[in-house]
This record gives C-alpha cells, structure tokens and sequence, in this order.
C-alpha cells in the first residue's frame, strides 16, 4: 500500500511538471505568434522540447527571429534576430570584453582598433576587412549596439556579419512581447543606420534638408538641440532623442514617422544604458 501512494504522489507531479512545461511552452509559442503577426509575416510553434520562431519582412528586409540554446551540461538561451545584408563579402563579429577576450588575446587572437576609443575599450571586433569594418562601425551603429548591450540589464550582446546576414544574438530567453519587440526594433534600427553609411549613393548629403546643428530648434519642447540631437528619417526634421521618445514619432504634422537616424555631426555617443524604444511601427 506504502509503494502505491509513493506511485501516485510520483505520478501526480510529473503530471504537474508536464502542464507546468505545456503552457510556459503554450506561452512562449504565443508570444512569437503575436510578434509575426506584428509585422505580418509567419510563426512557427513548436512541441514541448523544441523552440519557435517568427519570419517577416520589415521594409523589403527579410527578418527572423528564433532560439539558440548551447549544448553544454549548463545550457544557456540566447534570443536571436537574423536580418539580410546586401553585401555578402564582409564578414565580422563584434562582442562585449571580458574573461574570454582576454584569453584569447593571450593565444593570439586578433582585436581590430576602430578609432573610437571608448568601444575599442569595451568591445573585441574581429575582421578580415579593417577598413569596410570601420566604416560600417559608425557613430550611430556604435550607439545602437550600446543599447542593445543594455537592453535586459545582462550586459550581453553578440553582433556578426557574414554571407549575407547581419546577426544579433542576446542572452536570455525573452518570454514577453515587449521586450521581444523591442528587442527586434532596436535590431533594426542597427540595421538601418549600417546602411545610411553603407550602401552606395546613401550618403548623409542626402539630409542636407535638415536644419543646420547650430540652429536647429525641436518642435516639441521648443528649444535648441545643443546636445542629443536626432533627424526624422522621412522630413528631416531634428528633435531632441528625449522629445522623440515622448512623442512616440516625428512631430511634423502629416508625417508621422516612426524612425530616426543620428547625424554625423551630433555630439560623439557615449555607451549607456538601454532607453525604453519608441520608434515602433504605425
């Protein structure tokens, strides 16, 4: 009798464990159903011990997000966002310093200098083009990946590029819509400022519609923008980053635009922490 009270007491918590692993499972399937349905692209859910994954276009880009887990006895879940790249030639990789930078330093592993001394400091950049590398590493990509960085407090990003794919792999298994979405946003907003300097005949002449940096003036507070200066990506209209966040969009009436991109001649970028996104999708 004591032997088959132990077999229902067993039973019922593996029942438990089973229903427990079902609707986090059941969760996390709805969560990237909702993201795909978003951007009105595709979801895939998975079964009990596999992982889903969303795919959609975002201005002609093809996106996917899914779920890499390490195969070690102490698995860890990294949250990636796949993005296509027009060039398939450049190949780098980008990541955090620390413990395992410094030891493959010691083994001889490359650490490309960019110029810019406070992410030459905190990231190891690693590439076979140094020149094609600094130029897409530019200010405002370099800002991006900083709140990338921040985004979920680890302090964890992992940026490549590579056949014609720009990857941006963060720790954590992320169970939320929220900050998947933003997660996916700040993906690319990276993205999208790579290209302003990369793709041939994007130029920053282009935003010569914009005001000048010493005059330009912000349509929401009213004030000068003497420092944290960013430009509407479709009017060209300047606002402070703070005013925009408030906002939510472009300030000009009957634009309504959604994303921004730092000009060149804004005030050099520091590394801080993730600010909540704002520039989402009409």
């Amino acid at each position: 009798m004591e032997c088959f009270f132990i077999f229902i007491a067993v039973l019922v918590v593996l029942i438990f464990v089973a229903l427990y692993s079902y609707g986090r499972q059941s969760a996390l399937n709805d969560t990237y159903d909702r993201l795909a349905r978003r951007f009105g692209g595709r979801g895939h859910s998975a079964g009990l011990f596999e992982t889903p994954s969303a795919t959609f276009a975002v201005d002609g880009v093809l996106v996917r997000v899914d779920i890499f887990t390490t195969g070690s006895r102490h698995s860890r879940h990294f949250t990636q966002v796949h993005l296509e790249w027009p060039d398939p030639h450049l190949r780098f990789e980008v990541f955090p310093d620390g413990i395992w930078a410094r030891m493959g330093r010691l083994i001889g592993m490359q650490d490309i200098e960019i110029g810019s001394p406070e992410f030459d400091r905190d990231y190891i950049i690693r590439s076979s083009d140094i020149p094609a590398v600094r130029s897409f590493l530019s200010g405002p990509v370099q800002y991006q990946i900083n709140l990338l960085r921040g985004l979920l407090g680890n302090g964890d990003i992992y940026i490549s590029l590579g056949a014609g794919r720009l990857l941006v792999k963060k720790l954590g298994l992320i169970r939320e819509f929220s900050p998947l979405l933003e997660l996916v946003q700040m993906s690319l907003e990276l993205h999208a400022q790579a290209l302003l300097t990369h793709s041939s005949g994007i130029e920053f002449e282009e935003q010569s519609t914009a005001q000048p940096v010493d005059s330009a003036m912000c349509q929401v507070c009213g004030d000068s923008i003497e420092s944290d200066m960013i430009i509407c990506r479709r009017c060209k209209t300047p606002h402070h980053q703070d005013c925009w966040n408030y906002f939510g969009r472009c300030s000009t009436y009957g634009c309504g635009e959604t994303r921004y991109y730092v000009p060149k001649t804004a005030p050099a970028l520091r590394a801080q922490p993730a600010r909540p996104s704002s520039h989402q999708k009409s």
